[in-house]
């Protein structure tokens, strides 16, 4: 499974259906780490709750190819709440 398979199939469990609008990942890397941000815009449903899926996905176990999330943000991108940008730091294992 990819990451972004991975991430999609966590925030669907927090959000019900969503569509990816955009998604890219850049490599990243520290002086000890590597790995990469991955940023993607994507667009819930009228029932996705956005409030509880900030709160809660931070502490959601996504299950990585290799590797695992070490930060993520959550950010709304218009004012109905429905397109959200997420982005998410992982680190290679």
């Amino acid at each position: 499974m990819s990451a972004e398979r991975a991430f999609l199939a966590a925030f669907e469990a927090h959000l019900g259906p969503v569509q990816v609008v955009k998604y890219r990942a850049i490599p990243w890397h520290s002086a000890t780490y590597s790995g990469a941000q991955h940023l993607l815009h994507v667009e819930a449903g009228d029932t996705a709750n956005i409030k509880a899926f900030t709160r809660d996905i931070a502490e959601a176990e996504i299950a990585l190819p290799r590797g695992f999330v070490a930060d993520v943000l959550v950010e709304p991108t218009d004012s109905s709440g429905r397109q959200i940008e997420i982005e998410v730091l992982t680190i290679d294992a």
